[in-house]
């Protein structure tokens, strides 16, 4: 039965392995480039200048495994392609045609540039990637990396999501997004979510959880930077708004419905002074036969700013 049983570890440990393989890894002139499909409309591209950063699984907040049955793969002269039902993803990582200049050794921080374009189904071309970086930094006194990435847009594409931002405006196009969550935000608290819909048929998820500042259709292209990072790592979906955010789900978990007091009257303030104005409070809607299900009991009950 030890036996059986250790066979059995060593199998479902393989398995494991494998789910957490890429589908495959491209190596292009100092570049690796690991793709993986996570549906028959979602794949997800991981882009750094070592193997082992490149071939990681996706960070935090990610519960689907990859499942690559869902990605075909061929490799001609003019690049590699993956294909799945709803999507086709042709990757061309040029070499530069010379030796860098002193200006690109100092200024052009990822070399050589990763060319990657997105279709559809119809062979409709959604979004290309037009460039990567990777820069040293010093954070909070840890030498670090800057990541980003840069992708195409179109004169009449448009953008949503990216979570909470109170400036009252849904079309993200042309506008600079700090994608963190920011209390001290200009116009209210920011809890931004790197997930963003494009009119074209395509959604991003950006997999890296620091502060990240994202510039949709801004200058002609769409950027996302984050603070720190050891690579470029996104999922693209594509389809209609409905099976982009049913891919969402899958990869990031189902929301569940909130308790039945969640929809009924909400009572909040700023403050209140005492446990007794709490309660008087709950009184007087009882009394007068006024529904109450939930009260917010915000910030000031702290012993300090800050502490729960």
């Amino acid at each position: 039965m030890a036996f059986i049983a250790r066979v059995i570890l060593i199998v479902c440990t393989l398995v494991v392995s494998a789910q957490a393989e890429p589908l495959k890894t491209l190596y292009k002139h100092g570049t690796y480039i690991a793709v993986e499909g996570f549906g028959p409309n979602i794949v997800r591209v991981s882009i750094a200048s070592d193997q082992d950063t490149a071939n990681a699984p996706a960070g935090y907040g990610f519960i689907a495994k990859a499942e690559n049955k869902y990605l075909r793969f061929n490799a001609s002269e003019a690049g590699e392609d993956f294909t799945a039902e709803h999507l086709h993803l042709h990757i061309n990582a040029q070499s530069w045609p010379k030796a860098p200049s002193l200006a690109e050794r100092y200024f052009l921080t990822a070399l050589p540039q990763v060319g990657l374009t997105l279709n559809n189904a119809k062979g409709e071309n959604l979004v290309n990637l037009t460039g990567w970086e990777k820069a040293p930094v010093e954070v909070n006194g840890e030498k670090t990396f800057e990541v980003e990435a840069t992708f195409s847009t179109s004169a009449d594409e448009h953008f949503y999501g990216l979570g909470q931002n109170q400036e009252g405006i849904l079309d993200l196009r042309g506008r600079v997004i700090d994608c963190k969550h920011w209390y001290d935000a200009p116009h209210g608290e920011t809890v931004c979510i790197p997930f963003m819909l494009s009119t074209k048929g395509y959604g991003i998820i950006w997999d890296n959880p620091s502060a990240t500042r994202v510039t949709p259709g801004v200058n002609g292209s769409t950027r996302w930077r984050s603070r720190v990072g050891e690579r470029v790592s996104f999922f693209l979906i594509t389809g209609t708004p409905k099976q982009i955010w049913a891919a969402y789900a899958q990869l990031t978990g189902r929301t569940p419905i909130p308790p039945k007091a969640a929809f009924g009257l909400i009572q909040s303030k700023a403050r209140y002074d005492s446990q007794q104005q709490v309660l008087d409070i709950a009184n007087t809607y009882r009394a007068k036969n006024y529904p109450l299900d939930i009260m917010v009991v915000d910030w000031f009950y702290w012993t300090r700013m800050g502490e729960l």
